[in-house]
């Protein structure tokens, strides 16, 4: 073979290894998107098909939807997981129906749950959710519970009265069934639907705060209110959930770093950074409409994770520098015709990497990152008073637990 052909196969080797290499620095792999699964902690745990009439046996690791009734007997314990942002813990003796599941595939950050307990006890850990739209509500005959994020417990008594505890941030509870003019009982999740009844006495939503429990009679009218004991949080229920909240957070924050490790990408400080960052608008200019939003979206996510085990390693000031250049950056995106788009991908981007700094102190250098991805999402609301509000309280609530 001459000479020439072998130097002209070895640098088409080369070329394509090296074009392979740098196609590469910007793939992302596939994931599994998030479901509603069932543990069985402790049996016997039953479930209820869609639309059956019967109970079959559970075993660890259903996967659920909207319709399924699950019940546990005496002794028995289970854990619901929703879309890995909710963990609920169904006491021995409950029975909780799923009446509504559902996650937006386009916009994860939109997260609608509500359970309905028939009877017995149930304890939920809500992650923060970054849309205002956002809900998790626990319904029982009486009274719906809804939050944005924190940990509250929910009993449904045989008489139809309800107890509630809440053990972080605040829950805001609303009777199930409102009064209206002809004395009927209407309900819409949570909401008033129909002209109160003042003579009747049916009162709306309000809050309950961190550390307090209340009591509500069959109608969902406040009977009493108190703050836990200290009886109460040294309890079995309320340790042994007290326990498995942290249990859960620390998980999901750590499965969350692992997935954003595989998405890949490069720190500002590799020499190759810039050369990702060129592959990765190629990736993007390639990409259909479809595929286009979902991968701008994860090397945001990547980026971000990036810098945050930048700061992790020591090197504070750099990933404090380099987020300021890629907000300003996601400020100019966000001016351009394509603003809206853009916005639903930083949303969601963000939301990924949140719970990567949600533990940050002060002291932390992890903390200025923390503040600047507050602002960020506080900056992508602005014209959305209401969004804006809920956002800020986020950041409030923050600071309270620090």
């Amino acid at each position: 073979m001459k000479k020439w052909i072998i130097v002209v196969v070895a640098v088409l080797v080369l070329l394509g290894a090296g074009g392979w290499w740098f196609w590469s620095l910007a793939a992302v792999p596939g994931e599994a998107a998030p479901q509603v699964t069932l543990k069985v902690d402790r049996p016997p745990v039953m479930v209820r098909r869609p639309g059956g009439t019967g109970f079959e046996e559970a075993t660890s690791g259903m996967t659920l939807s909207s319709g399924w009734t699950v019940k546990t007997g005496g002794g028995a314990q289970a854990t619901l997981t929703f879309f890995r942002q909710a963990e609920s813990r169904l006491d021995q003796n409950s029975e909780v129906t799923i009446t509504d599941a559902a996650q937006d595939e386009n916009d994860p950050t939109k997260t609608s749950v509500t359970l309905d307990l028939g009877l017995g006890r149930i304890w939920s850990r809500v992650l923060r959710l970054f849309d205002l739209d956002s809900k998790y509500s626990v319904k029982t005959s009486s009274v719906v519970a809804t939050v944005r994020g924190t940990a509250f417990d929910v009993r449904a008594n045989a008489d139809q009265t309800a107890e509630v505890w809440v053990s972080e941030s605040a829950v805001t509870v609303s009777p199930s069934r409102t009064a209206n003019g002809d004395g009927a009982f209407s309900y819409d999740d949570g909401k008033v639907v129909s002209a109160l009844d003042a003579r009747a006495g049916v009162t709306t939503s309000a809050a309950l705060a961190e550390g307090t429990s209340a009591v509500y009679d069959a109608s969902g009218q406040l009977v009493a209110r108190r703050e836990l004991s200290a009886d109460d949080q040294s309890g079995r229920w309320f340790m042994t959930n007290a326990i498995s909240d942290k249990a859960f957070v620390n998980a999901e924050r750590d499965s969350r770093r692992e997935e954003l490790k595989k998405l890949g990408g490069t720190r500002p400080d590799s020499p190759w950074d810039g050369l990702a960052q060129l592959s990765e608008k190629l990736h993007i200019s390639l990409a259909g409409d479809a595929a286009r939003d979902r991968l701008a979206e994860r090397y945001l996510a990547r980026r971000l994770a990036r810098l945050v085990e930048l700061a992790e390693t020591g090197k504070a000031g750099l990933a404090s520098q380099e987020f300021a250049r890629l907000e300003n950056t996601i400020r100019t995106r966000l001016r351009g015709a394509s603003g809206a788009r853009e916005r639903k991908r930083i949303k969601v981007a963000l939301a990924r990497v949140a719970i990567l700094v949600d533990n940050a102190s002060p002291s932390s250098a992890l903390y200025p990152l923390k503040q600047r991805i507050e602002n960020l999402a506080s900056s992508l609301m602005e014209e959305d008073r209401a969004s804006l509000l809920f956002v800020r309280l986020l950041a409030a609530d923050s600071r309270l637990d620090e």
